[in-house]
C-alpha cells in the first residue's frame, strides 16, 4: 500500500482520567507528546494528520487539522469512526495521544500487511493494539453498526472483519514494535517512558 493511500489519524478524545492531565501534552525529552507522534508520522506518510479531539483549542497552535467525535464520550470506537468521517483515502492508521514511541520503520511495516485484510492490528501478550492500527474503509460500515447499537469497544469490533493480528515477537520488528506500541496511561507509565529514555536513548 502507498503511503499516498492512507491518512494518520491520532485519537485524542479521551479524557486522561488516569494520568489527571491533556496526555497530548505531556513533555518528554524535551517534546510533547503530539509533537513527538506528529513528527514521527510525518516520516511515513505523505497525507496531512488529522486530530480526533474535543477540545480544538488546545492544538490551535500545531496548525494541524482537528476534528470533533461524532459521538463524543463513546470510546476508541467513536475516534475511527470520526477518522473515517473526515478523510477521504482508502485506508487510515489510528494512532493514541499516548504513544511516545511511535517507530516510523513499524508502521511501514504494518502498512505492507493491509492486502487482502480489513485490518492490521499488532498483538502482544495477548494483548491487542487497536489504537496503534491500519484500517481499510470496508471498515466504516461495522464501526457504524457498532455504534448504532451502543457498542463501544474497538476490540468486539474486530470480530466482525477480517483482521490480520500481527505479532511482532515472529519477526525481524519485535523490538521496534515492543517501543512503538508502549502506551503512557498513568503517572507510573510516565515514570518508566522517561526511565526508558534516560536509560535506553529511547526517542
Amino acid at each position: 500500500m502507498e503511503q499516498s493511500s492512507c491518512t494518520p489519524v491520532i485519537a485524542a478524545g479521551g479524557k486522561s482520567s488516569r494520568m489527571g492531565r491533556d496526555k497530548a501534552f505531556i513533555p518528554l525529552a524535551g517534546k510533547s507528546f503530539i509533537n513527538r507522534i506528529l513528527a514521527r508520522l510525518a516520516e511515513v506518510f505523505t497525507l496531512p494528520p488529522v486530530i480526533i479531539t474535543n477540545s480544538p483549542a488546545a492544538y490551535v497552535n500545531l496548525k494541524v487539522q482537528t476534528e470533533p467525535d461524532l459521538l463524543p464520550g463513546r470510546g476508541p470506537l467513536s475516534g475511527i469512526q470520526a477518522g473515517f468521517y473526515y478523510s477521504v483515502s482508502p485506508y487510515i492508521f489510528v494512532v493514541g495521544c499516548d504513544m511516545p514511541f511511535l517507530q516510523p520503520a513499524f508502521i511501514r511495516f504494518m502498512l505492507t500487511q493491509i492486502q487482502g485484510y480489513d485490518a492490521v492490528v499488532p498483538e502482544t501478550g495477548g494483548k491487542l493494539h487497536p489504537l496503534h492500527a491500519v484500517y481499510s474503509r470496508r471498515c466504516a460500515a461495522a464501526i457504524e453498526a457498532g455504534l448504532a447499537h451502543h457498542q463501544p469497544k474497538a476490540i468486539a469490533l474486530l470480530s466482525q472483519l477480517k483482521v490480520h493480528y500481527l505479532r511482532p515477537e515472529a519477526t525481524a520488528m519485535h523490538l521496534l514494535a515492543e517501543q512503538s506500541l508502549t502506551n503512557v496511561n498513568t503517572p507510573a507509565d510516565l515514570a518508566y517512558a522517561e526511565a526508558m529514555v534516560k536509560h535506553t536513548g529511547c526517542l
